[in-house]
Protein backbone atom coordinates (compact mmCIF):
# COMPACT_ATOMS: atom_id res chain seq x y z
CA UNK A 1 0.00 0.00 0.00
CA UNK A 2 1.64 3.19 -1.01
CA UNK A 3 1.42 6.35 1.07
CA UNK A 4 0.90 9.70 0.11
CA UNK A 5 2.24 12.45 2.80
CA UNK A 6 -0.10 15.09 4.02
CA UNK A 7 -0.17 18.66 3.71
CA UNK A 8 1.02 18.74 7.57
CA UNK A 9 3.85 16.32 7.01
CA UNK A 10 5.12 18.26 4.11
CA UNK A 11 4.78 21.02 6.26
CA UNK A 12 6.01 20.25 8.79
CA UNK A 13 9.31 19.24 6.69
CA UNK A 14 8.95 23.06 4.79
CA UNK A 15 9.51 24.24 8.65
CA UNK A 16 12.48 22.37 9.75
CA UNK A 17 14.03 22.90 6.57
CA UNK A 18 13.27 26.86 7.13
CA UNK A 19 14.43 26.28 10.53
CA UNK A 20 17.65 25.15 9.56
CA UNK A 21 18.00 27.72 6.38
CA UNK A 22 17.47 30.55 9.07
CA UNK A 23 20.12 29.88 11.24
CA UNK A 24 22.65 28.72 8.75
CA UNK A 25 22.12 32.23 7.59
CA UNK A 26 22.58 33.77 10.97
CA UNK A 27 25.88 31.96 12.10
CA UNK A 28 27.31 32.74 8.86
CA UNK A 29 26.44 36.11 9.69
CA UNK A 30 27.72 36.13 13.01
CA UNK A 31 30.64 34.58 11.73
CA UNK A 32 31.65 37.18 8.85
CA UNK A 33 31.04 40.15 11.72
CA UNK A 34 33.22 38.18 14.17
CA UNK A 35 36.49 40.70 15.34
CA UNK A 36 39.22 39.02 13.79
CA UNK A 37 39.75 35.34 15.73
CA UNK A 38 43.25 34.00 16.52
CA UNK A 39 42.03 30.72 14.90
CA UNK A 40 43.00 27.80 17.57
CA UNK A 41 42.53 30.16 20.06
CA UNK A 42 39.30 31.52 19.98
CA UNK A 43 36.06 29.13 22.05
CA UNK A 44 33.82 31.29 20.31
CA UNK A 45 34.41 31.42 16.92
CA UNK A 46 35.36 27.91 16.84
CA UNK A 47 32.11 27.15 18.46
CA UNK A 48 30.30 29.27 15.71
CA UNK A 49 32.36 27.38 13.03
CA UNK A 50 31.23 23.87 14.97
CA UNK A 51 27.54 24.96 14.45
CA UNK A 52 27.65 26.17 11.24
CA UNK A 53 28.97 22.67 10.12
CA UNK A 54 26.06 21.13 12.19
CA UNK A 55 23.45 22.46 10.81
CA UNK A 56 24.89 22.02 7.24
CA UNK A 57 25.11 18.43 7.68
CA UNK A 58 21.55 17.97 9.07
CA UNK A 59 20.50 20.47 5.94
CA UNK A 60 22.52 17.45 3.60
CA UNK A 61 20.43 15.13 5.17
CA UNK A 62 17.66 16.64 4.53
CA UNK A 63 18.61 17.13 1.35
CA UNK A 64 19.52 13.50 0.63
CA UNK A 65 15.65 11.99 2.57
CA UNK A 66 13.89 14.38 -0.09
CA UNK A 67 15.80 12.85 -3.18
CA UNK A 68 15.48 9.19 -1.34
CA UNK A 69 11.67 9.95 -0.91
CA UNK A 70 10.03 11.47 1.96
CA UNK A 71 8.63 8.81 3.94
CA UNK A 72 6.87 8.96 7.73
CA UNK A 73 10.25 6.86 8.89
CA UNK A 74 12.47 9.06 7.36
CA UNK A 75 10.22 12.47 8.24
CA UNK A 76 10.21 10.63 11.68
CA UNK A 77 14.30 10.09 11.68
CA UNK A 78 14.67 13.59 10.47
CA UNK A 79 12.64 15.08 13.35
CA UNK A 80 14.38 12.87 16.21
CA UNK A 81 17.92 14.55 14.72
CA UNK A 82 15.84 17.92 14.63
CA UNK A 83 15.31 17.91 18.03
CA UNK A 84 18.69 16.17 19.36
CA UNK A 85 20.25 19.22 17.62
CA UNK A 86 20.14 21.05 21.33
CA UNK A 87 23.12 23.12 20.91
CA UNK A 88 21.92 24.67 17.48
CA UNK A 89 17.51 25.18 18.52
CA UNK A 90 16.06 26.31 21.68
CA UNK A 91 12.96 24.60 23.38
CA UNK A 92 10.70 27.25 22.06
CA UNK A 93 11.54 26.32 18.48
CA UNK A 94 11.80 22.42 19.11
CA UNK A 95 8.34 22.34 20.72
CA UNK A 96 7.16 24.19 18.06
CA UNK A 97 7.83 21.37 15.61
CA UNK A 98 6.92 18.78 18.19
CA UNK A 99 3.43 20.46 18.12
CA UNK A 100 3.26 19.77 13.79
CA UNK A 101 4.34 16.72 14.34
CA UNK A 102 1.32 15.92 16.93
CA UNK A 103 -1.33 17.37 13.78
CA UNK A 104 0.86 15.42 10.92
CA UNK A 105 -1.20 12.10 9.56
CA UNK A 106 0.15 10.05 5.72
CA UNK A 107 -3.02 9.48 3.92
CA UNK A 108 -3.38 5.90 2.53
Amino acid sequence: MSQKLSNDVMMLWQEIRSLLYLELESVETEIRTYSKPIPTCDLQFNFLLEKRAEVSRALVRMHKIHHRGLSEKALTTLVDEFLALGAIFDEKEKDNVRSLVKGCRVET
